[in-house]
């Protein structure tokens, strides 16, 4: 048996499809869009009236893919864009508070540092004043152990000055004797 085969079969063509012209500008299996008498085909494709528009006609699977990620990268940007604001003001809020603590943990530290000179100083001075009670209290001491050596002294004064006084009575009174008895 013979077989049996089409006339394409035997002659196999480069395009794929029939149909397809070979060197087709913008070849589509649809019809384009009908144009306006006063809008020529260069105004449409040429100048694109919003940026998300493409600037030339999409004609394959991968370039509508792109354009895609375009207008979906765009559309989440804008919906984020006030949560990007709100992200923003947080931060500088969350800066300012951080420099706040910054300078609240300084002055706590100076604070500090402030209390424990003060008890340094108090310590020094519940001394100094220790110091100083002794000091008076040794003073009142001395004051009375000079007042009371003193007055032991004039005792002492006025008793070695009553001796003499007798002494001297009593060497007068043998003086005014001997001299009698000698006459």
């Amino acid at each position: 048996m013979g077989e049996f085969q089409f006339a394409e079969d035997r002659n196999p063509s480069p395009a794929s499809r029939p149909s397809t012209p070979k060197n087709a500008p913008f070849s589509s299996s649809r019809p384009t869009t009908p144009l306006n008498e006063t809008t020529s085909h260069q105004e449409i494709f040429n100048t694109p009236s919003h940026p998300l528009h493409p600037s030339h006609p999409i004609t394959t699977p991968q370039q509508f893919y792109d354009w895609f990620a375009i207008v979906e990268k765009t559309i989440s940007h804008s919906q984020e864009s006030h949560f990007r604001n709100h992200l923003e003001t947080v931060e500088e809020h969350l800066a300012r508070c951080e420099g706040m603590r910054d300078r609240v943990t300084q002055i706590l530290d100076s604070v500090q540092a402030m209390i424990c000179d003060w008890k340094n100083v108090e310590e020094g001075a519940e001394s100094l004043q220790a110091a100083c009670e002794r000091l008076l209290e040794e003073r009142v001491s001395a004051a009375s152990a000079r007042n009371s050596i003193s007055f032991s002294s004039d005792k002492r004064r006025t008793a070695s000055s009553k001796l003499k006084m007798k002494y001297l009575c009593a060497w007068n009174t043998m003086r005014n004797l001997n001299t009698r008895l000698e006459c």
